[in-house]
């Protein structure tokens, strides 16, 4: 009776006992599948499948202080460049050459017949956020070298937080030694706020020209007339503030876990300020009249160094060519939630100033705006806001036809080889 009494709670209890089992194993099974899925997906993406079996893919620091333009890309860096999440918006890897360039290594010498076009720029032309196959540059002389023209090499030079004062003393101290026949200067939005930071610590001549900029991040405070205190902390955390968390040992270790940690803390960031603070960097697209002062006064600056820098082109036999990269609001008229996020409409005054300045230093300006406006979407990376592989397709064959005029030769003349 005993047995009788007792044996069937027993059989339900270990069946009872076998189905938690299952259903453990089998939530872990799937937890298991989905993280070796993101692996496999974060891998292809960045062209390393080493990464099915390394930690989370994070962000490489590829720049180094420099002495005479405060930062440059840090030479034979093997990188990866990812969103946040890490792995998901986009994930691409690459190496930085041994001039600092996120470009194959060029000898300085040309070769005869050989035509040069160097791109300057910051981020946008850098664009470690596409492999190097989709970035615009190369996409370029892929397009330059399939027309009839002298083979085309076109070498990239930019380097992320780059504005005009930068560009003209790398310019100046290194890149002239490529013989560019064409020099492009692709501007952003932020270059005139960059622009007023670094000739802020400077080191000048007696003329007031600068020398060189020291190393550093000199920030200079742009008080908006709605802003309170907390702005400056907010606008850090909405614009750096996942890309400088320090991630636990789960979200190091697993993807899926990754994307849950920073789910959370950007829904924290959000409650912390609902409205996302104004961004100091882009205040030359605020139609506030307060800002016609400053805006005087950042436009002077970048129009002396692109001045400066079409003078040194001259010096090289380069001529100059300016662009303006507009930012994902101006494209699509309304923001997204992304590192360049602007409070309501920005006006398109950088566009405007850019090709006023283009006019009075006789150089061509080749407007990027209208034909991103014109290509669609997914241009940009949503919460990135750099391009997307669309959008350096799109650039690419905007400037085609502007390059191919450039490099006629004049009066029927041969095409220089210098």
């Amino acid at each position: 009776m005993h047995q009788d009494d007792h044996g069937p709670r027993h059989i339900t209890g270990g069946r009872y006992f076998r189905r938690v089992l299952l259903l453990i194993i089998s939530c872990v099974t799937t937890l298991l599948l989905i993280e070796l899925s993101i692996r496999i997906f974060v891998s292809a993406r960045a062209g390393d499948f080493s990464l099915i079996y390394r930690h989370v893919v994070k962000n490489t620091n590829i720049q180094r202080a420099d002495p005479i333009r405060n930062h440059a890309l840090l030479e034979e860096t093997s990188w990866f460049a990812t969103g946040f999440p890490p792995g998901f918006e986009y994930c691409t890897s690459g190496i930085i050459n041994s001039r600092g360039m996120n470009d194959e290594l060029i000898p300085f010498e040309k070769p005869p017949g050989e035509r040069r076009i160097l791109v300057l720029g910051d981020s946008f032309v850098e664009g470690v956020q596409v492999h190097r196959k989709n970035n615009f540059c190369e996409i370029l002389e892929q397009m330059l070298n399939r027309d009839n023209i002298p083979p085309v090499k076109v070498i990239n030079a930019g380097v992320s937080s780059y504005s005009p004062i930068l560009e003209y003393l790398y310019f100046r101290e290194e890149l002239h030694h490529y013989n560019p026949d064409l020099v492009i200067l692709v501007f952003f939005t932020n270059d005139v706020f960059d622009d007023l930071r670094m000739s802020n610590i400077g080191i000048k001549d007696e003329s007031g020209k600068l020398l060189r900029v020291p190393p550093g991040e000199p920030w200079i405070s742009i008080r908006h007339p709605d802003t309170s205190p907390d702005d400056a902390t907010f606008q850090n955390l909405y614009t750096r503030g996942l890309e400088l968390l320090e991630r636990p040992s789960s979200a190091i270790y697993s993807y899926l876990a990754a994307l849950i940690y920073y789910r959370l803390k950007a829904r924290e960031i959000r409650r912390l300020s609902p409205t996302p603070p104004k961004n100091d960097m882009f205040f030359i697209l605020e139609p506030d009249p307060v800002f016609d002062g400053l805006k005087k006064k950042g436009w002077s600056v970048t129009r002396l160094y692109l001045q400066l820098l079409k003078e040194e082109c001259a010096k090289h036999d380069a001529s100059l060519m300016l662009a303006a990269a507009p930012i994902a609001a101006q494209v699509y008229g309304q923001t997204t939630y992304d590192r360049f996020f602007f409070d309501n409409a920005p006006t398109d005054d950088d566009q405007v100033e850019l090709k006023r300045i283009a006019d009075e230093l006789e150089v061509r300006f080749v407007d990027l705006l209208n034909p991103l406006r014109n290509s669609g979407d997914g241009l940009y990376f949503k919460r990135d806001g750099h391009w997307t592989s669309k959008g350096h397709g799109v650039v690419a064959r905007t400037f085609h036809p502007f390059i191919i005029e450039a490099m006629k030769p004049e009066d029927g003349a041969a095409a220089p080889t210098r």
